[in-house]
């Protein structure tokens, strides 16, 4: 039987996963198969620096050597080298130039968003490399292991279903932190300044007894201290009995904060029950789509559907199927359903590819959530029974693809923010809350849409007024043919940045967002506003981040929550279009510079106008000309 080792388990996981994407051979298939792989030659040498030397047959490197090994992608590339010449005395299975080349495609596949695809050749390359060093490491095989998976043999891969406790406590927190962020625009509408977290935390429990009361709060305040240590990656003082009083806390004060379902996600969820009869009652397999704005509580919408899916008698018997094709998005969705399921009718489970998923998916006491990936590793090996009921959560339906040829043959209704992942002419629009709808009703705040096109550079003529022209002449100018920005260019949409902001922030917390063709062009804009903002003396105070692939994820999760927090120093956050779906938090301004699909600009404004920082109104200004030419499209 072959055995995997506990710490090679995230790595096989990469490689696997990778694999599953290759075989499949489509355009996005190949961007994810180059992106596990570079990120598994970078796992395999940072997990191997870090083990014990009893772990990896009694090898020991100086403290010096392994931190300086340990410092950046290149420097891990030097540790192979030193490994496979110095220690195995073997010549080098790969030249460390061809390594980086690959890592520089994938570097590139993130600022490209969707528009590059690797080649053929370049993924069998990396793929080569990932295995390779993997085997050397660790002394197995890759193809022995993915084979004797594929042919039924016996793996023994240990299972990662138990979360750690501090990592429970984490996952806690930031589901309490979401449910904080509604109740402060429900429960304090009036008030004249942002009220804290822990006014919020003290305001719902307020008619708690003194003892309760004090023990939530500080549970909360000992959970915080608790991240603060993950995030800094400092020993957590904490026993294990300790922690796990805290994550029992953590769930009865999750209880009391949990928000009451509003009255247009309830109607849409008997929208969506009464749908879902028509359909099973006709055989009809696509039930239709349930579409709502970002910020107004899809995931609510959708868990109250499965309550009353598990409460129909008509469903006694049908087996639920939850899939989302973002792993983070299964992992949250697991959370509340589990929660809102704790003592209901059907059990909840998280089928990953380590769980033995043949049993649940017939078993009509269970909801399973899982990904997409995982959904289809299974319909390989088996049968789905007939009355499988699937509800897909913000997957893209594209027609002809592995997913939604995969979904087509059971029932399957759609919960999604996004227009364009509804299959085109399958399905009913089932019910619809739409960005309008929930500014009016006010849940979300007032949001300003400015259209800024400047002038073109060099020419008094301003940017072409045609709506849905996909060319502007504005942003050609700066940055021509979709190559680098001009210098010029750069300071013109700089300087305009930046004054625009000085002028219309609120005071010195208030934040904004900077999206940008391309990483490497958010790297240049963020020094140019630094220097707009810092070194002209415009705004001495502020301060100025940028999200680039170079970033370790410790500085990324840093920069997110500073954007989030309206205690944080941050003014302005800078980054490419992949981000556009990021927790704004306290942001109450954005600023575009790229095209954006229709999607993907109702989502940056959906995050915008969240009053979930006690905001009272945003503003998104646009120098693509994305407003007009969308503006009929808001979900």
């Amino acid at each position: 039987m072959l055995k995997l080792k506990p710490w090679v388990i995230g790595i096989y996981e990469l490689l696997r996963h990778a694999e599953m994407h290759r075989n499949e051979g489509g355009d996005f298939d190949r961007r994810v198969s180059m992106v596990n792989y570079d990120n598994a030659i970078e796992l395999s040498i940072s997990t191997y620096l870090k083990l014990d030397p009893k772990q990896r047959s009694g090898r020991q490197f100086r403290k010096e050597d392994v931190a300086k090994w340990l410092d950046n992608y290149h420097s891990k590339l030097d540790f192979v080298e030193h490994y496979v010449t110095n220690v195995l005395k073997q010549a080098m299975p790969f030249e460390k130039d061809e390594v980086i080349y690959y890592h520089n495609i994938r570097n590139d596949l993130y600022h490209a968003n969707g528009v590059l695809v690797p080649r053929v050749e370049d993924v069998v390359a990396i793929r080569a490399i990932a295995h390779g060093i993997f085997n050397l490491l660790y002394e197995m095989h890759v193809t022995q292991l993915l084979e004797a998976e594929l042919t039924g043999s016996p793996l023994d891969v240990p299972t990662r279903n138990e979360i750690s406790p501090e990592n429970q406590v984490f996952g806690a927190l930031v589901e309490i932190r979401k449910d904080i962020g509604q109740l402060r625009h429900e429960l304090i509408p009036a008030a004249q300044t942002v009220a804290t977290d822990e006014q919020i935390v003290n305001t719902v429990l307020g008619n708690e007894s003194s003892d309760s009361r004090g023990r939530l709060q500080g549970a909360f305040e000992r959970a915080n201290q608790v991240a603060i240590s993950i995030k800094e990656d400092r020993p957590i003082a904490a026993s294990p009995v300790e922690l796990d009083e805290l994550i029992f806390l953590l769930k009865s004060l999750k209880q009391r904060l949990d928000v009451p379902l509003r009255a247009y996600q309830r109607e849409l969820a008997q929208r969506a029950l009464e749908a879902t009869i028509r359909a099973f009652s006709e055989r009809r397999r696509i039930i239709g789509h349930i579409l709502q704005s970002t910020g107004t509580g899809l995931a609510s919408t959708a868990v109250a559907y499965l309550g009353l899916i598990a409460e129909h008698p008509r469903f006694y018997g049908a087996p639920l199927v939850v899939v989302s094709d973002v792993n983070v998005i299964v992992d949250q969705l697991y959370q509340r359903i589990a929660g809102a399921f704790r003592s209901g009718r059907r059990r909840v489970y998280r089928l990953t590819s380590q769980t033995e998923g043949a049993g649940l998916v017939r078993d009509p006491a269970c909801i399973i959530v899982t990904s997409a990936a995982v959904l289809r590793g299974y319909a390989r090996q088996i049968e789905f029974p007939p009355d499988l009921l699937t509800v897909a959560f913000g997957i893209d339906l594209v027609e002809g693809s592995a997913t939604t040829a995969l979904l087509e043959q059971r029932f399957v209704i759609s919960f999604t923010s996004r227009a364009q992942t509804m299959l085109r002419g399958q399905g009913e629009l089932i019910g619809q809350y739409s960005f309008q709808q929930a500014q009016r009703d006010g849940f979300l705040v007032p949001l300003v849409f400015e259209d800024r096109a400047l002038p073109v550079l060099g020419q008094g003529a301003t940017a072409s007024a045609e709506l849905d022209s996909p060319k502007n002449e504005f942003l050609e100018s700066i940055h021509p043919g979709g190559s680098r920005w001009t210098e010029a260019g750069l300071k013109r949409v700089a300087a305009d940045i930046a004054d625009h902001f000085i002028s219309n922030r609120d005071d010195s917390t208030s934040k904004g967002l900077v999206l940008v063709h391309s990483t490497a062009d958010a790297v240049r804009l963020g020094g140019a506003l630094c220097q707009e903002l810092l070194e002209s003396g415009k705004a001495p105070n502020a301060s100025v981040a940028v999200i680039s692939s170079g970033l370790e994820r410790h500085e990324l999760e840093k920069a997110l929550e500073a954007l989030a927090s309206p205690q944080s120093e941050l003014s302005l956050l800078v980054c490419g279009r992949m981000w556009t779906g990021i927790d704004l938090g306290s942001a109450s301004s954005a600023y575009v510079t790229c095209r954006l699909t229709a999607d993907d600009f109702w989502l940056l404004a959906g995050n915008l106008a969240s009053p979930r920082s006690g905001k009272r109104s945003a503003v998104l200004v646009d120098y693509a000309r994305n407003f007009p030419a969308k503006g009929a499209l808001a979900p």
